[in-house]
């Protein structure tokens, strides 16, 4: 069987003394990754190493550390490429936050790699964003991730 190598970039909260908590990607890679097996699929993991789960990774699967910067910092495209190029996969998969997403669909495009956006809220519909930003990230949500 073929296998195919799928980087999945996943955020974690902050790092900040006494906190425990976990996103939804992270809880949903960690409990999925053995699955993902069954199926020929290489799951590589994006993923700080301040996260709860990053010696499960490690120990796991490929990991490859990295680190989001605050919404527009170009930087973050440089670190996610970085991540990219060094995975050597075929296919990113994110689930946000949005600035994230935006990275991810701008560098896949220009490396003509395959990648997925996976976002159970509409940005339209994340009430905490001003509606200028609202806006702004559903002008760039439907022209380009």
């Amino acid at each position: 069987m073929k296998h195919l190598d799928v980087l999945q970039i996943i955020i974690c909260p902050p790092q900040r003394t006494g906190e425990n908590s976990v996103t939804g990607p992270e809880k949903r890679m960690k409990n999925m990754l053995s699955y993902w097996k069954n199926f020929g699929i290489n799951m590589k993991v994006a993923y700080p190493r301040h996260g709860r789960f990053s010696e499960f990774f490690d120990k796991n699967t490929s990991r490859f550390n990295y680190k989001i910067f605050p919404s527009w910092n170009i930087r973050n495209a440089f670190e996610i490429s970085r991540v990219i190029r060094k995975s050597k996969c075929s296919i990113v998969h994110v689930q946000g936050p949005a600035i994230l997403d935006f990275w991810v669909s701008i560098i896949c495009r220009l490396w003509r790699l395959k990648s997925v956006i996976t976002r159970p809220v509409l940005l339209e519909d994340q009430s905490h964003y001003n509606k200028t930003t609202r806006i702004i990230y559903n002008l760039i949500d439907r022209s380009l991730t």
